[in-house]
Formats: C-alpha cells, sequence, structure tokens
C-alpha cells in the first residue's frame, strides 16, 4: 500500500531537511582557500546588476611654490562594467534510487552540485589570465577596450607618450633571466601621467600552471650555480612568492606571469551576488526528487599594473 498524502509530505520534508544539511556542510570545503581567488578584491554586498569603477587621473609631479598655487586639474579615466552573470543547474533523480536504499547517491549528487559550482568560481578566476590578451571579456566592459597583457595600453591625459611604461605582455618562456626581466619591466609601468609608477614595495608572486611548479621551485630555492659552474650565488633565491594553478594548466602549460602583490586588490575585482543557492523539492506526482543549485558572480579588472604576463605558445 503506497504512502498517504500525510505521509508523503512528511518524507518530503525530511528529505529536503536532510539534503539541506548535507550541502552547508558541503559548502564549508568550498571555503577554503584559493590561492587565484584570493588575488580578487571580493564585493560581497552589491545590489545592482553590475558594479561600475571609474578612474581619476593621478596627480602630477609637483611644482616648485613661488608664492602662489599653480592649479592643475584632474582628468577622468577608463570606466569598467563588472555584470554578474547567473550560473545554475537541476538534477532529477526517481524515487526508485530511495526505495532501493540508494540514499547516498541523492546525497551525492547535493555535495557534487555545490563542488560544482566552487569549481566554476574557482576556474572562472583564472580566466582573466588564461585569456590575457583577448578583449573578448567574460563579464566586463571595459571603456579602454584593450587586453588585460597589451603592449597598447592608453591614457585618456591629452599629450601623455604611451610609448614607454604602457606595455605589460611578453612572450618569454620562464627562465631566471625572463623573470628578472619582468619584474625590471613592472617596475617601469608609468600611470596615466606618464610618471613611473611607484607601489612602494617589492612584493611580487609568480602565478604559473602546475607544469612549471618545479621550475619555478628550481628559481626560488636554489642558492648557487642555478645553470652556472661557478657556484655565482643566485639572487633570486626566495625572492618571490608562488601561486600554482592547476586550472591554468587547461589553458597553457607554459604560460605564467608576475602579480604585484600590493597592488592587485585594487585592480582585480570579485562581485559575488548570490553563492552556491542550493534547493531541492519532491514532486507531488512522481515522487522524483528534484535539486538545483543557483549561483551569481562576476569577474575583471579596472586596471593592468598589477601584472606582467608572458602568453608562451
Amino acid at each position: 500500500m503506497g504512502m498517504s498524502t500525510l505521509e508523503s509530505q512528511q518524507f518530503a520534508a525530511i528529505l529536503e531537511k536532510k539534503l539541506y544539511e548535507v550541502a552547508k556542510e558541503r559548502q564549508k570545503y568550498g571555503e577554503l582557500p584559493d590561492p587565484v581567488l584570493a588575488l580578487y578584491d571580493n564585493i560581497t554586498n552589491s545590489k545592482r546588476p553590475y558594479d561600475e569603477f571609474i578612474q581619476l587621473s593621478t596627480i602630477g609631479d609637483i611644482p616648485k611654490f613661488n608664492g602662489k598655487f599653480t592649479t592643475t586639474g584632474l582628468h577622468q579615466g577608463y570606466s569598467t562594467k563588472i555584470k554578474q552573470e547567473r550560473f545554475g543547474v537541476m538534477v532529477p533523480t526517481d524515487r526508485d534510487l530511495i526505495d532501493n536504499e540508494n540514499f547516498g547517491l541523492i546525497e551525492e549528487i547535493a555535495s557534487g552540485l555545490v563542488d560544482g559550482c566552487t569549481r566554476l568560481r574557482r576556474k572562472n578566476a583564472v580566466r582573466p589570465f588564461a585569456f590575457a590578451t583577448s578583449t573578448a571579456f567574460d563579464s566586463m566592459e571595459s571603456e579602454e577596450g584593450v587586453s588585460l597583457a597589451s603592449s597598447a595600453h592608453k591614457t585618456k591625459v591629452p599629450g601623455i607618450s604611451t610609448a614607454t611604461g604602457f606595455s605589460n605582455s611578453g612572450a618569454s618562456a620562464l627562465t631566471p633571466v625572463s623573470l628578472a626581466a619582468a619584474r625590471i619591466n613592472m617596475r617601469k609601468f608609468r600611470n596615466s601621467q606618464g610618471i613611473r609608477y611607484d607601489t612602494s614595495g617589492d612584493n611580487y608572486a609568480i602565478l604559473h600552471p602546475d607544469e612549471l611548479d618545479f621550475k619555478v621551485q628550481e628559481i626560488l630555492g636554489t642558492s648557487k650555480g642555478l645553470y652556472s659552474a661557478e657556484g655565482t650565488k643566485n639572487v633570486q633565491e626566495g625572492k618571490y612568492k608562488h601561486i600554482n594553478s592547476m586550472y591554468l594548466s587547461d589553458f597553457s602549460a607554459l604560460s605564467w606571469g608576475l602579480i604585484d602583490m600590493n597592488m592587485v586588490k585594487k585592480c582585480l575585482k570579485w562581485s559575488q551576488r548570490i553563492t552556491a543557492e542550493y534547493r531541492t523539492t519532491v514532486d507531488f506526482m512522481t515522487m522524483a526528487t528534484m535539486q538545483s543549485i543557483y549561483e551569481k558572480h562576476g569577474y575583471g579588472f579596472i586596471d593592468w599594473r598589477f601584472v606582467y604576463w608572458n602568453t608562451v605558445i
């Protein structure tokens, strides 16, 4: 004899409560820090469909005071919009899974949905780097209209030359020499006024795919004789942090970049509107269990001066 209506409602309520607890418990694993996602400035209080960032030009060199102030003005810089994109999926499961005591499989689906959202965020976090030379942005609109890594960055301040200090793009494989060159190039970046950009620090991290992990450890961990028979001191030993991303490996095994850790959160923005919203219900007519997950977030960069990226083919 089948269940009565009251029994069916009680069963559905118990099942939904149990699966919700499974999903919430699984979310704790997703809260463990991800090294690439941690680079972003995380905006969690946004109530708009997009976040807009408008830059102002920096102040130029202060002129000599001759008894009267020299008047200077500010120029509006480029604007960037970061839109929240929606993600979601629903998985139906037949009542037979419970009748045949396969409830554990339904719990695995709940865990899998939450894991899928966690993986989605971590994969999306690497996309600005994986597509650093592309202007086909995922969830942002850039007034400058230039890729993250480019030799053609611009300024809206009139009369400023961009011939020097406005390129953050290279194509060099990772070696001690190319690593040192990336640092030097970053320290030559110029601001919107064409003045050398000073972040008041020497705090850099190498962002790289998993395939380059041993190469990075070799460069940073060798005291003397790195590619030298004379035992010359390796001045780059321990100089940089390094961030190993397996998700970058899905796009390139050779491309890598140097990150200014003092600048990165001012430039990389992550707007998290809804995080892994899990729901479950039991269909009254079929007794099928419906599980869904819904996520809403957006990401992008509002300035390029935090990275020097080498796209290696």
